[in-house]
C-alpha cells in the first residue's frame, strides 16, 4: 500500500525530475531526449492510470508491477520509454494530432474569453466603486466585484 505508493512517487517521479534537471544543466542533448520520451510516456501513463487506477488497484501486486514497470521506463538497458514511445504513444499521437490541437485551441479560446469577461468585470468593478486603494478592504472588492456582476 503506502510503501509501494511511496516507492513508485520516488522512482517514477523524484528520481527522474533529478535526472531531467541534471540533464538540462549539462547541456546534454541526449539525455534530455531521452528524460522527455520518459515524462511524455510517464504522462500518457497517467493519463490512462486515472481511468484504471480504480480497476488495477484490485490486483495484487499492482503497485509491485507499476514500480517494475517504472523503473523498466528508465533503465538504459531495457530503453523501455523508448519502447514505448515508438510503439504506443507516437502512433497514437499522430493518429489524434489533428483533434488534440482543435481541442487545445478550443480550450485556449474558451480560457482567453474567460479572462478577458473576468477582466471587464474587475475593471468595471474597480471603476464604479469607492475603493480606497490606499486602505484594500476585501469585503468592499467583493461588493463591487458582486455589484458589477449584476449588471
Amino acid at each position: 500500500g503506502v510503501v509501494f505508493k511511496l516507492s513508485n512517487t520516488i522512482v517514477g517521479v523524484l528520481h527522474p525530475t533529478y535526472r531531467s534537471f541534471k540533464a538540462i544543466e549539462n547541456n546534454d542533448s541526449e539525455e534530455t531526449k531521452k528524460w522527455v520520451t520518459y515524462w511524455t510516456v510517464h504522462g500518457a501513463f497517467s493519463v490512462v492510470e486515472i481511468f484504471a487506477d480504480r480497476i488495477l488497484s484490485w490486483f495484487p501486486m499492482y503497485y509491485t508491477a507499476k514500480l517494475v514497470f517504472l523503473v523498466w521506463l528508465q533503465l538504459p538497458q531495457t530503453n523501455g520509454a523508448k519502447i514505448i514511445f515508438e510503439l504506443v504513444v507516437k502512433p497514437f499521437l499522430y493518429k489524434h494530432q489533428g483533434q488534440i490541437d482543435g481541442a487545445f485551441a478550443k480550450t485556449k479560446q474558451l480560457a482567453s474569453n474567460q479572462v478577458t469577461e473576468m477582466s471587464t468585470v474587475l475593471n468595471n468593478a474597480i471603476a464604479s466603486s469607492s475603493i480606497d486603494f490606499q486602505n484594500l478592504n476585501p469585503e468592499a472588492v467583493q461588493k463591487a466585484v458582486l455589484a458589477a456582476v449584476q449588471k
